[in-house]
């Protein structure tokens, strides 16, 4: 009897530290997403300043998702159009001027490779979009789904892609080398919407 009810407290406590976890990555994620959608409201300066600090939360909190790796990949809807994409490319791409293109290096027996701040933070504000979409369905499939979709990119895909991004934002902060200046005139921010 003791060992049902020692399994049974196991469970319930796994299950709230499960919920708390996606819950904190959630406010994350939105949180990043809505500064994405609000770029123009930021100098490059700025942004650099804000992008250090999450960053290095929407990594942490990621990598202690829980891993649902039996779950329906056909069920993940995907709500970032190609079109909505480029827009926020061409916005940090702005924000990072002459910036933003980086030489990545790789490993010492490889190839260094040409990478950018504006798409590697323009494909993270795609996955946690397409995950902030469908967490806000409220639907418990869909929270697995979700979360074993967002968790699977992070670890192949754009978990490396913050790494690199958040040291290039570092050493441009620091260094000052972005403007105060905000780049987002009220007539640009009306064409790029």
């Amino acid at each position: 009897m003791e060992s049902i009810l020692t399994k049974s407290t196991h469970k319930m406590e796994t299950n709230n530290l499960h919920e708390k976890t996606i819950t904190d990555f959630i406010t994350i994620a939105a949180e990043y997403c809505r500064a994405i959608d609000n770029l123009h409201q930021y100098s490059p300066h700025l942004f650099a300043s804000y992008a250090v600090k999450i960053l290095p939360l929407l990594y942490i909190k990621a990598s202690i998702l829980p891993d649902f790796e039996d779950y329906d990949r056909d069920l993940v809807e995907k709500f970032v159009a190609e079109e909505e994409w480029t827009k926020v490319k061409i916005r940090l791409e702005i924000i990072f001027g002459k910036h933003d293109n980086y030489i990545e290096t790789v490993g010492r027996f490889e190839e260094n490779e040409e990478a950018s701040i504006s798409e590697n933070l323009a494909d993270i504000y795609q996955d946690l979009k397409d995950f902030t979409q469908l967490m806000a369905f409220g639907i418990n499939d869909a929270t697995r789904e979700a979360v074993g979709e967002v968790k699977r990119n992070f670890t192949d895909y754009w978990g490396q892609r913050a790494v690199n991004s958040l040291k290039m934002v570092h050493a441009l902060y620091i260094g000052n080398k972005l403007s105060k200046e905000p780049l987002f005139p009220d007539e640009e921010v009306e064409e790029l919407d």
